[in-house]
């Protein structure tokens, strides 16, 4: 199978098998930050028909540690496709509680790409930022955008694994490399810049996010959803998961209300375990 990327990045691959689940279960137990798009991704590669604006040449293997984000979540979900094109999803319903049963059916081949931009391309090629000009509570700001490659994926892993609710944009977040502020002023850092995030109006955010999209290419991973229960009926979106259960290893989910639901809120996550429609592993392997 062939598969291209957002970024222009072309590689040969192949359907993920019983022995990927296997390793990928073993690895995930002796690794907590193990990376799973990555490392999954990394299992179905063949090699490199045309590396777009990456260093690794035609015929060799894709070095994924300077792949950007996007581009790996477009490998996922294209492997998955070429494995099974239908993604069981299965959710608590953020106002009642109630799990989606039977799950819902998700053709991933209807998802859809948008290619990087010329300039974006260039941008990954060369390594450099792209300046981008905001008004925010400090005044006109600069942005200094960067593509967010595996290496900030992980980061961004570890620190919500600390606090989920820490970086609710983490993923615009490792796509900031600084702020200049008004004077010349920088903010730096992770934690520096997330608190910066914190005191900008709810439009600051979005502004980026399609700058972004417009640079680094897009994904589409958004399921739209309606609660099954009559009094509830409430509509939502949740984001499509890489998680265990999208490849298939993880434990089955049990039925009812999370044990902390949400009052009124549509859009938020809950962490239940997703079913997959991939073969599961034996009853004997050990829970995840």
């Amino acid at each position: 199978m062939q598969v291209t990327c957002p970024s222009g990045l072309i590689f040969e691959g192949r359907p993920w098998n019983r022995g990927d689940q296997r390793k990928l279960l073993q690895e995930s137990q002796e690794n907590e930050s193990l990376l799973l798009p990555k490392r999954m991704v990394e299992m179905a590669t063949v090699s490199v028909i045309d590396p777009g604006p990456y260093s690794f040449n035609a015929g060799g293997l894709v070095a994924w540690d300077e792949v950007t984000s996007v581009d790996i979540v477009r490998a996922n979900v294209a492997i998955r496709i070429e494995t099974d094109p239908i993604y069981l999803f299965q959710r608590n319903c953020q106002r009642c509680g109630a799990l989606t049963d039977p799950p819902l059916e998700v053709d991933l081949r209807e998802f859809e790409m948008r290619p990087a931009s010329d300039e974006g391309k260039g941008l990954i090629q060369s390594r450099e930022t792209k300046s981008v000009k905001l008004a925010s509570t400090e005044g006109e700001v600069v942005v200094h955008l960067k593509p967010m490659r595996s290496r900030e994926m992980v980061l961004l892993g570890k620190v919500q694994s600390q606090d989920v609710s820490a970086l609710i944009d983490g993923d615009i977040l490792m796509g900031i490399d600084r702020v200049t502020l008004p004077g010349g002023k920088e903010i730096q850092g992770v934690e520096r810049i997330n608190r910066f995030l914190d005191k900008q109006g709810w439009g600051f955010v979005p502004k980026l996010e399609a700058e972004v999209d417009q640079l680094w290419g897009w994904m589409d991973t958004e399921i739209s959803w309606r609660c099954k229960e009559f009094s509830c009926r409430c509509e939502q979106k949740s984001a499509l998961p890489l998680d265990l259960g999208f490849y298939g290893v993880a434990p089955p989910t049990k039925s009812g209300p999370p044990a902390n639901p949400p009052s009124d809120s549509a859009s938020a996550e809950t962490t239940t375990p997703e079913p997959s429609s991939l073969p599961p592993l034996d009853s004997q392997t050990p829970p995840i």
